[in-house]
């Protein structure tokens, strides 16, 4: 095909653009291995977001929602002692039992 110099004022090449625009205008918004979608309003294959180690959970996530996960702690898995929470011994040195069993906070 032979090149051909076409003459056309600018607003004829203006509103060439913009047809061009509003068919093709998306096109760099669509993703392949080497380029990322500026946006996108869900994934298009969905992912399981699984949890592993002392706690378990999993949850799948495509992306159009947010998404919360239920966890379970497997037992034994960690230890709840006094000198793990800050400031609870001196808290509970604090308390007092009063004479009819109630218990208050002495400071």
């Amino acid at each position: 095909m032979a090149n051909k110099i076409i003459r056309a004022s600018t607003e004829d090449m203006q509103r060439l653009v913009q047809k061009i625009y509003d068919r093709f205008g998306n096109v760099q918004n669509t993703s392949d291995s080497n380029k990322a979608v500026a946006s996108a309003g869900k994934l298009s294959t969905e992912r399981t977001i699984t949890l592993t180690g002392d706690v378990s959970g999993s949850v799948a996530f495509d992306g159009s929602k947010n998404i919360s996960v239920t966890v379970s702690v497997v037992d034994d898995s960690h230890n709840h002692t006094i000198a793990n929470v800050d400031g609870l011994q001196a808290k509970l040195d604090n308390l007092t039992m009063d004479s009819d069993g109630s218990i208050s906070d002495s400071d």
